[in-house]
């Protein structure tokens, strides 16, 4: 009976956190289309509505709160991270991105504030089986890195990394509060080769003309090799500082997510969302439930 209960539950937090989906969201603000929301409400908490919860704003809430108790997931982490990283640093100063490509592998948060850095997420729904490569990516393009976990998993990767900073996140009475167990240390040289991978086209050009003066002749067949050569010769210290000042020019909507709900942080990160977006989103939440 026990099994069937988590089993059970488990399968209602996997439903829950569709509501924060991509497709969920972007079908409320593009088609007002809420079916999604609608489906999971019948299926869990048609006995709510009114009683409880009246609104789709309501109604997501609802689900965040039981979230942070009985399903932390991915989405719960980014959200109480990014509200970490929020309080953390100035954020007129800082870029922060979401699910960044470095070499082989994904980081679940970046951030350049003079120091770059990068989050890795590691839940009790996650493996550590692919973390070894993960941090030797990161590495290899940022100055720190953090495994973020929580309570629970401290033990399995307290000592994972012996460079890199541990951030504790722990539940309180419904509320996600952060603990940094470990300062990640600072890594002074990183890979010209993979940083070039991780930027855009004009940016990595852009990088080249700032520490030279001058762009040399190239076309659009021959322009990376040519730049990855002469990035390869920039130093390591100024290379660092070009890097984080190209990443922290493109556009990031930190500045303003600290005027959003804790709930939705993480989705208007994802999406792009601007301030007159997301205040769009919340217009479409207000309306009654209807199933």
């Amino acid at each position: 009976m026990q099994l069937e209960k988590n089993n059970s539950e488990k399968w209602r937090g996997y439903r829950y956190s569709s509501i924060f989906s991509r497709s969920a969201i972007d079908s409320i603000v593009k088609r007002d289309d809420y079916s999604i929301l609608q489906a999971v409400i019948r299926d869990y908490d048609i006995c709510n509505v009114e009683s409880k919860i009246q609104t789709y704003s309501d109604f997501s809430h609802y689900v965040y709160r039981y979230l942070t108790k009985h399903y932390r997931n991915e989405y719960v982490f980014k959200n109480s991270l990014i509200s970490m990283l929020i309080k953390q640093f100035k954020t007129r100063e800082t870029a922060i991105f979401n699910e960044f490509k470095v070499g082989n592998s994904i980081a679940d948060l970046v951030l350049f504030n003079g120091i770059s850095r990068a989050y890795e997420i590691k839940t009790a729904l996650d493996t550590d089986k692919r973390l070894v490569t993960q941090m030797a990516d990161y590495k290899r393009v940022f100055q720190q890195r953090y495994i973020v976990t929580e309570e629970h998993c401290l033990s399995k990767y307290l000592n994972a990394d012996p460079d890199a900073g541990l951030v504790l996140l722990l539940e309180n009475k419904g509320n996600i509060k952060y603990e940094i167990i470990k300062e990640a240390k600072t890594n002074y040289f990183i890979d010209p080769h993979l940083v070039i991978r991780c930027l855009r086209t004009y940016e990595y050009r852009e990088m080249v003309r700032r520490f030279y003066g001058e762009l040399p002749q190239m076309n659009a067949l021959n322009s990376f090799g040519i730049c990855e050569e002469l990035i390869a010769r920039i130093p390591n210290d100024t290379l660092m500082v070009l890097f984080s000042e190209l990443m922290k020019e493109r556009e990031s909507n930190l500045g303003f997510l600290h005027k959003c709900d804790k709930d939705f942080r993480q989705i208007c990160l994802c999406l792009h969302m601007s301030e007159e977006e997301y205040g769009g989103l919340k217009k479409k939440l207000i309306v009654p439930i209807k199933v």
